[in-house]
């Protein structure tokens, strides 16, 4: 649609069309445009993540660095990232949950460059609860006390990207994903001086409505990643945006994919 066509689009229902008689059609239209912008697209089969992480391989132009896969559960989505980087290249996954740790471990157990690890990250070194509906592969086991209902807990060990990568020998990060239930931002925050000395090349995160109980916002995310091009994950791989307040919605979550600009 042309910009002069939808300006006078605009128009006719502003004028015409804020009735009440056409809300119900303008929430069906919202819900839809939702869907089509991959918000929630978890709930709909193919997340569009391998086709994401097959582009962002190709704006890499080197192998050098470790991929960290925060909150890595049962391991789905270190597959996506072995099918994606081929092997070889260190990946270390990060899984809390005792349970599924277990059956993360088993799920890698042949590969001889993945490195599991039984802990979350946040932003400080700590011990934290972890809260879950299930003992074991929970995709929403988070660290946000009274985020799950009907939670069990168990005590785990929180430690910071930063110092993690310096005790374990990592110079550099290829691709940092978290995806830690609402947490996703204190994991930055735990990594800001890697982040501000140029060493993490690109970083995916979730954004929907575990931030709210969070209190942390999508400009939150642009204002820490100042350096960094955004992408929105969809069905074919990465959409770059821009930042504007249409894009903080609480209601299902997206996942979006910052990139150094020096790439």
């Amino acid at each position: 649609m042309s910009t002069k066509l939808r300006n006078a689009t605009a128009s006719v229902i502003a004028r015409f069309g804020r009735t009440r008689r056409l809300q119900p059609l303008y929430e069906r239209l919202l819900r839809l445009s939702l869907i089509g912008l991959n918000v929630g697209g978890v709930r709909y089969g193919d997340t569009g993540e391998l086709s994401a992480l097959n582009q962002l391989r190709g704006m890499m132009p080197s192998a050098e660095g470790a991929l960290l896969d925060v909150g890595a559960n049962v391991g789905d989505y270190y597959q996506l990232l072995r099918t994606a980087f081929g092997a070889g290249i260190p990946i270390h996954c990060f899984e809390p949950c005792a349970g599924t740790f277990q059956l993360l471990q088993r799920r890698v157990a042949n590969d001889p460059h993945v490195h599991p690890h039984r802990m979350a990250l946040g932003k400080e070194a700590r011990t934290a609860l972890l809260y879950s509906r299930k003992r074991e592969g929970d995709l929403e086991a988070t660290l946000l006390a009274g985020d799950t209902d009907g939670a069990i807990s168990e005590e785990v060990q929180v430690q910071t990207v930063t110092r993690f990568c310096a005790a374990h020998g990592i110079n550099r990060i290829q691709l940092l994903k978290i995806d830690t239930e609402g947490a996703d931002f204190d994991v930055l925050l735990g990594a800001q001086e890697l982040i501000e000395g140029g060493r993490v090349g690109a970083i995916q995160f979730e954004f929907g409505q575990r931030h709210l109980r969070a209190r942390r916002f999508l400009r939150d995310y642009f204002e820490l990643l100042s350096g960094f091009q955004f992408y929105r994950v969809v069905q074919d791989g990465l959409h770059p945006v821009r930042y504007s307040y249409d894009l903080e919605q609480f209601g299902n979550e997206a996942n979006y994919v910052a990139v150094l600009q020096s790439r």
